[in-house]
């Protein structure tokens, strides 16, 4: 319950590639309420199941990296 995740836009990514991450699928698709990252930007958020969080990108094949922290 309640672990860390650490969501990084992967270093391998474009310079151009931007992920965002929300706690829905609208969020993720509005400016308003979703965390943008940047090529090897990350951010750590506390969720009880990986299923709260959502990831969307501007570009195909944006990599997305995950760190569960038990």
């Amino acid at each position: 319950n309640n672990h860390g995740i650490t969501i990084q836009n992967s270093p391998t990514n474009g310079n151009n590639d931007i992920l965002y991450v929300a706690n829905s699928s609208a969020n993720a698709l509005s400016a308003a309420t979703r965390v943008q990252l940047s090529r090897s930007q990350s951010v750590v958020l506390h969720v009880d199941n990986l299923s709260d969080i959502w990831l969307n990108s501007n570009n195909n094949n944006v990599k997305a990296l995950l760190v569960v922290e038990v």
